[in-house]
């Protein structure tokens, strides 16, 4: 499978990951120009962009490419120039410390999913939620009972969307694909004319947001309802009730607004709490300093009960000739 075919599944599954690709180089590098590489959001890398050493920086960029949702130019160079850490830069240049002389340029894009909101109701803040949801670029999925077409109608003709019967939603949920289900966020909004039905398979669905818009009180005891019914309580924990950030919001596009926040927070929260775990596993070649994976390194040594990490057999094979030399250098 070529990579754009596999570009093409993968966006269709719903996958988040970036595609690196050698849009510049300068000899000696094992990488060719248009070389690509595929980074998903856990780290791992399909493809090839070059040695051990290039391939650690760009996994990492790749990381921070896909927490913004923006493209980004990597320069890798043994050239004395001065490290761009600011993560919000179109163009960062990054030291090559190992013993390679060559330079390469990378872009990383982001292949994001598409974000999809469901919102159950047609309320005032149900219809504000969709007007806020559609300037924030989701597909957009009402649920709503027949008798409220025409409200829907009234209120929001000018805006694409997808209409579902509230009878047919646990079909239409159990239609997405997996990943799409996951990343999915959801919002009830009824006001209590339907919450319980709609919240029921949502809740077993685990989509990434699932948030009920009522009183503290009133959803309290639609928790204890899901809970008799047999709805595990770990998925019901999950429930933001009531949904939004707390912005002391009154009216309904207040609510929306707070709603949407909520989303967008979390959102980048489990990107950044991925990207920690992650770094968490990182070590340093104590021959070059370059950051190492512990999950991927293939180079790895002992010495006096110590494990190492390489970026390449090279510095490996220095290491062992004489590690109290490197050691002492890694000391402050």
């Amino acid at each position: 499978m070529d990579t754009l075919e596999r570009i093409f599944q993968l966006k269709q599954s719903g996958e988040r990951f970036a595609i690196a690709t050698v849009v510049a180089r300068r000899p000696p590098v094992s990488s060719q120009l248009g070389d690509k590489a595929i980074i998903f959001e856990d780290g791992r890398l399909e493809g090839f962009i070059g040695g051990a050493c290039s391939r650690e920086i760009v996994r990492k960029q790749a990381l921070e490419v896909l927490d913004l949702e923006r493209s980004r130019l990597v320069r890798i160079s043994p050239d004395p120039i001065a490290e761009t850490s600011n993560a919000n830069h179109d163009e960062i240049c990054v030291p090559m410390t190992c013993a390679s002389e060559g330079a390469v340029d990378i872009y990383l894009e982001p292949y994001t999913e598409k974000k999809r909101m469901l919102i159950v109701g047609a309320s005032p803040i149900a219809i504000a939620l969709a007007r806020q949801a559609d300037l924030q670029g989701y597909e957009l999925t009402l649920v709503f009972e027949k008798q409220e077409i025409d409200t829907i109608n009234f209120a929001l003709e000018d805006l694409k969307l997808e209409l579902v019967d509230i009878d047919a939603l646990k079909d239409w949920l159990n239609a997405l694909p997996g990943k799409q289900k996951g990343n999915l966020e959801a919002v009830v909004a009824s006001m209590g004319h339907y919450d319980e039905e709609a919240l029921a398979p949502l809740a077993r669905a685990n989509p990434r947001y699932l948030g009920l818009v009522s009183s503290q009180k009133r959803g309290a005891k639609i928790i204890d309802l899901l809970l008799d019914i047999g709805i595990p309580k770990a998925d019901v924990d999950r429930i933001k009730n009531p949904a939004g950030l707390d912005l002391a919001a009154k009216t309904p596009n207040e609510v929306a607004v707070s709603i949407v926040a909520e989303m967008i927070q979390l959102r980048r929260q489990a990107a950044r709490a991925a990207r920690q775990i992650l770094e968490q596993e990182e070590a340093i070649c104590p021959t070059c300093s370059m950051k190492v994976s512990t999950a991927t390194a293939r180079h790895k040594a002992d010495y006096k009960g110590q494990s190492y990490y390489f970026c390449c057999p090279n510095c490996k094979h220095h290491f062992l000739k004489d590690p109290e030399k490197y050691l002492a250098g890694a000391k402050p």
